[in-house]
């Protein structure tokens, strides 16, 4: 009996199907090998890679998660990143919490961040800007400079200002100086307030 290329690729792949469907595979096989049938290639390669798929999903969950069961199906489905929906800020003595929706923009001076919100109230952060802008929805704020996150809906003016940067006028607006956009990130800002 001469054995060619498929049978050996049919062989393997229901040695790894048996590994996953039991006796299944063995009876496909016996069944095959009786009545000399072939399977087709397409179907044994979409058997033999979406097995090893399966199977590399399998080990990783395993050693990720320590579990020792199959994945089960849309288990591994596509999950957006959760971003903050609300800060613990201190008010004198009390605690409150500030919903992300509420806040305009946030500012930096030195080590301090505070947030500006809609009201105009202004309340400190305990993160550094770096942190915060992971923690915020991207769609909704940017990093405008070292010291500035604006909300897309705080903006009430854009200019051009020297040299290719911008100028923005914030509602509400800061007590400090005005807020400028350099060059580098003018492209980025302005492809970002289009979307």
């Amino acid at each position: 009996m001469k054995i060619s290329k498929l049978s050996v690729w049919w062989v393997i792949g229901l040695g790894i199907l048996l590994a996953s469907c039991g006796n299944l595979a063995l009876d496909l096989l016996w069944t095959d090998l009786q009545t000399s049938q072939k399977i087709g290639i397409n179907l044994l390669a979409f058997s033999f890679f979406g097995y090893q798929l399966l199977t590399v999903l399998w080990i990783d969950r395993k050693v990720k998660h320590g579990l020792h069961s199959m994945p089960q199906p849309g288990e591994f489905a596509y999950q957006p990143p959760a971003y903050r929906q609300r800060f613990l800020v201190k008010q004198g003595q009390k605690l409150l919490s500030v919903e992300t929706s509420e806040i305009a923009w946030i500012h930096a001076e030195g080590k301090l961040c505070y947030c500006k919100t809609w009201d105009n109230h202004r309340y400190f952060l305990e993160y550094s800007l770096e942190e915060l802008i992971e923690m915020l929805d991207p769609v909704l704020f940017f990093r405008v400079n070292r010291s500035y996150i604006v909300h897309y809906k705080s903006l009430k003016a854009v200019s051009p200002y020297f040299n290719r940067k911008l100028i923005l006028q914030l509602h509400p607006a800061p007590e400090q100086s005005d807020v400028i956009i350099s060059k580098e990130k003018s492209t980025e800002f302005k492809r970002w307030l289009g979307k």
